[in-house]
């Protein structure tokens, strides 16, 4: 088992990089260039011999691309190799299994229940996936650009709650000015992780209505109540990039809930799809 794995990630290892896009075009030219041939001489459905073979290839592999899957829940277990292998397996192998069901297909619509399932979970398991490929290269670009720090979405509640209270000391030993600008302007913000759309442009919640009424407040408060001020201000600005933290693993961890229990039921049907053909 254990050499199996190695020879399996090194088998993803030299093919990752510039050389795995290039064999997924190869075979996906090869497959084309295969259903031209059949389409020519009438042998091409799913049920001929080149729509097994292209039947065949899809459930082979799509049981690669969810070896990924494999690999992520066994981090601990060397052995496998590195999961960077598995994820550009996972992604090229997941298009052009989709590539191999619409030449299964050839390229038509379904006509049974089972069949349009079956159609429709490739399509939504692959089209998420990549989805998926985009959220996971932009959110760590977007964090890095509009947030200061790195957070655990399970932690966010509980930091939350902390900012909250020392907001609420603050402004409860700040001047009665102070207190009233922190009721009226930051209570309701500060209460709970909140799901930003615009925090991702550095605009959300009404920034720079809130920017202006600050600082009209701090030209016209005494030193103390200065600080005070300013000690809200940058609590505020730590629970905005809390918030933008729990926008953004919010939309991964439910992208993710779209994809692999999806993905998994598809494996699945695949199996019942292979067993109804063989036998019956």
């Amino acid at each position: 088992m254990k050499g199996h794995g190695r020879a399996l990630s090194r088998g993803t290892g030299r093919l990752s990089g510039r050389k795995l896009p290039l064999a997924t075009a190869l075979v996906a030219l090869l497959g084309l260039g295969a259903y031209v041939v059949g389409s020519i001489t009438g042998e091409l459905h799913p049920g001929s011999l080149l729509g097994l073979v292209f039947g065949i290839a899809a459930g082979v592999l799509l049981l690669l691309v969810m070896l990924y899957s494999v690999r992520r829940g066994l981090t601990r277990v060397r052995s496998m190799g590195r999961r960077k292998g598995y994820m550009q397996l996972h992604i090229w192998g997941g298009l052009l299994f989709l590539f191999l069901v619409l030449l299964h297909t050839g390229f038509r619509l379904p006509r049974g229940v089972f069949t349009w399932t079956l159609w429709g979970l490739s399509l939504w398991v692959v089209l998420s996936g990549v989805v998926g490929v985009l959220l996971q290269r932009s959110i760590p670009r977007i964090l890095n650009s509009t947030a200061t720090f790195e957070v655990h979405l399970h932690r966010i509640p509980e930091l939350v709650t902390e900012l909250r209270q020392r907001a609420e000391s603050v402004a409860g030993n700040g001047s009665p000015r102070v207190r009233d600008f922190y009721e009226r302007e930051l209570a309701a913000e500060m209460a709970a992780p909140q799901m930003v759309g615009m925090a991702l442009f550095r605009g959300w919640g009404g920034r720079g209505r809130l920017t202006s009424g600050m600082d009209l407040l701090r030209r016209t408060l005494p030193d103390e109540g200065v600080a005070s001020l300013d000690e809200l201000q940058a609590l505020r600005e730590a629970k905005r990039d809390m918030d933008v933290h729990f926008t953004l693993q919010r939309i991964l961890r439910g992208w993710l809930w779209l994809h692999l229990p999806l993905s998994i039921l598809l494996l699945g049907l695949v199996v019942l799809h292979v067993f109804f053909i063989t036998y019956f």
